[in-house]
């Protein structure tokens, strides 16, 4: 070599690197490129996602909406059976009502019934009673023991059905409960005051069965 080519040498840079740094350097980063390659593939998917991941949440939205509406359902339903029994238990009770209250005008016309087919005895034994002065006194005491006795289980029967006489004795006349069949002028009674009875009334369970029959004065 000259000494013109040797100076020359010396005076040309040295190299820093080595081939194969050279090669590594004009390699492309890729690594940089690839972290923000995964960011914006996952700021995508964020953006716009994918078919499986709507069907799901539709399905979620769906299964959501059917479970509200069973439970909409369920407490219909309930709410309907409540008011159905509320309505049974009303008409039960409006039931029961009625059949008492039925069951005790029957009972009660039954027992009118029968007390006024019972009345004629009653009647009869009443004007024995007043026919007692008539007899003679031998025979008066043993008939009059008898035909009390008679009288007063009568009206223990009267009394055990809830039957009772009418009131007339020093009693004001009542339409309601009496029925006049003579009017006499005496100064000496009240207007519209009793006399006497001709045929006894009675009633039962504020209902008249029979009229007193009296006569009233003024």
């Amino acid at each position: 070599m000259s000494k013109k080519h040797k100076n020359e040498a010396e005076k040309a840079p040295k190299a820093d690197v080595t081939p194969e740094e050279v090669s590594d350097q004009q390699k492309p980063d890729l690594s940089n490129q690839s972290e923000g390659g995964a960011e914006a593939d996952q700021a995508k998917n964020l953006e716009n996602p994918s078919s499986d991941q709507a069907k799901a949440a539709e399905t979620a939205e769906a299964g959501s909406s059917d479970s509200d509406k069973a439970l909409a359902d369920a407490l219909a339903l309930v709410q309907d059976l409540e008011d159905k029994n509320l309505r049974l238990a009303a008409e039960f009770d409006n039931f029961r009502k009625r059949s008492r209250k039925e069951k005790e005008e029957c009972y009660s016309l039954a027992k009118l019934d029968l007390v006024r087919d019972f009345l004629p005895l009653l009647d009869a034994l009443d004007r024995a009673q007043d026919s007692y002065a008539k007899l003679e006194e031998d025979h008066y005491q043993q008939l009059k023991e008898g035909m009390d006795l008679l009288v007063r289980q009568g009206q223990d029967c009267l009394a055990k059905l809830g039957v009772e006489e009418i009131p007339t004795q020093d009693a004001q006349f009542d339409p309601n409960l009496h029925e006049a069949v003579q009017h006499l002028e005496d100064p000496q009674y009240g207007e519209n005051t009793i006399i006497d009875c001709l045929l006894k009334g009675y009633q039962a369970d504020d209902k008249v069965i029979r009229h007193s029959m009296v006569r009233v004065a003024n």
